[in-house]
């Protein structure tokens, strides 16, 4: 599937890396890069402390892994780094609806076959 990358399709329970758009981005301090959560008040400096949660990792490049991503997790996550005394904000798409299919055909083809077999099921029983 063509994606762009700040945009990412995920089916629920994988793992999922979202990328800053920047080239050459260096994490060094809890002050200078953070990730703010779609609930857009949960903030995870780097670097994250483990022993208070497990789900969540930020590497030196400013990379967050979400582990066993559900549903809360779907949304718009936004990256910030302090350059030079300004804050460049990044921003990364999480879609959890519509994954792992590449189409919509392919996600409704199951029901459209289900359907079928239901149909003629009620038209055999009138006749």
């Amino acid at each position: 599937m063509l994606q762009y990358k700040w945009m990412y399709f995920k089916p629920y329970g994988s793992t999922v890396n979202l990328e800053p758009l920047f080239n050459n981005t260096e994490c060094t301090t809890q002050a200078q890069c953070y990730w703010l959560l779609p609930n857009k008040y949960t903030r995870l400096n780097y670097p994250i402390n483990q022993s208070i949660t497990s789900k969540y990792f930020i590497s030196p490049n400013g990379t967050l892994t979400i582990i066993n991503i559900q549903s809360t997790d779907n949304g718009i996550y936004h990256f910030f780094i302090m350059n030079n005394s300004n804050w460049i904000v990044s921003k990364s798409l999480l879609n959890l609806h519509g994954a792992p299919f590449d189409s919509i055909w392919l996600e409704y083809w199951p029901n459209v076959r289900y359907l079928n077999r239901i149909l003629f099921f009620f038209i055999s029983c009138i006749i």
